[in-house]
């Protein structure tokens, strides 16, 4: 099994794309939002938070369904699939990769060119964790595990 390299960049200037509205787009979307990304979300529904992160300029919601041409913005630079519909969240994965996009699908690892991290932020102290998909509990538990240390810092 291939354990993943740890990559930070700057996501400040580049477009994210969120399809789905959920709530595990949500808590994507509050994690993405600690550093200053500009989100994109397409779904028909979001939550209230998402929605509410919309009127207040927060993000950009496209109220309809995915389409492939909404991967076709040269400045996407990753793409978050969290969509209800396994069917959607299979095509949308495929079209990111095959526009070049990194891409994590939320119910699918090995669909997934990237995994999306347990994130502990703290001033300019940023952490990432994961399990290489392998075991999310674990990586929840440790991820909390450090939250709980960077506290007492």
């Amino acid at each position: 099994m291939s354990t993943y390299f740890p990559m930070f960049m700057d996501i400040s200037k580049v477009v994210t794309i969120v399809v789905g509205g959920g709530k595990i787009a949500e808590r994507r979307i509050q994690t993405l939002r600690q550093f200053f990304a500009q989100i994109v979300v397409i779904a028909p529904k979001v939550t209230p938070i998402i929605q509410s992160l919309a009127e207040y300029g927060q993000l950009r919601w496209v109220d309809r369904s995915f389409q492939k041409e909404d991967f076709t913005d040269p400045n996407i630079a990753m793409a978050i699939i969290a969509t209800d519909d396994r069917s959607v969240n299979y095509m949308a994965g495929e079209l990111a990769k095959a526009e070049g996009i990194p891409v994590s699908v939320a119910d699918c690892k090995e669909e997934s060119t990237f995994y999306f991290p347990g994130i502990v932020k703290k001033d300019n102290v940023v952490i990432g964790v994961t399990s290489s998909g392998v075991n999310h509990k674990q990586a929840a538990d440790i991820t909390q595990r450090i939250r709980d240390l960077m506290e007492d810092i």
